[in-house]
């Protein structure tokens, strides 16, 4: 569903076993990708679709990759979703862990967009247990999923890992 996303930071593991690989020729499937997503046909982003959803509402904590992806699945089936960010811009380890030149932040943001048109509703600078109680999305909610991804960097412990470039 995000082939601007996945052309630029999927490792790619299909290509070596790509069949045309034997003769080095395999096909640049993360590169096909980007291009269709760069170059093919954008929706609107400007105006909301009205849709009509089927009265179920789930709330998702976070807003990285897992929760991008699940969003976008349940808008696809007529359920709405709310997304609550503790951060002041959306997309968790795309945004803060990918760099600049690998991902765009305008990419993240156009992909927010698409599922916005589609009815996704939007709240940053939420700090569940702080700003608003578990207890109370649950209570809002059909369903509520917690994809809060790794938030803390995990460090090797090797001498000179805080200097400037590494």
């Amino acid at each position: 569903p995000f082939p601007s996303i996945c052309g630029r930071i999927c490792s790619a593991p299909c290509e070596p076993a790509c069949v045309f690989s034997e003769d080095h020729s395999a096909i640049s499937i993360r590169a096909l990708e980007r291009y269709a997503a760069d170059n093919g046909y954008k929706p609107s982003t400007k105006s909301k679709t009205i849709i009509q959803f089927n009265g179920k509402k789930v709330a998702i904590i976070g807003s990285g990759p897992s929760a991008m992806m699940a969003a976008h699945q349940l808008l696809q089936k007529k359920i709405k979703v709310e997304i609550f960010e503790a951060a002041d811009q959306l997309g968790g380890l795309l945004r803060y862990g990918i760099p600049e030149f690998r991902l765009p932040k305008e990419i993240i943001d156009e992909e927010y967009a698409q599922l916005q048109a589609m009815g996704l509703d939007i709240h940053t600078n939420v700090f569940i247990g702080q700003t608003k109680s578990l207890n109370s999305l649950v209570k809002s909610f059909d369903a509520v999923l917690i994809a809060t991804g790794a938030g803390l960097a995990e460090f090797s412990q090797i001498q000179g890992e805080n200097l400037g470039g590494v």
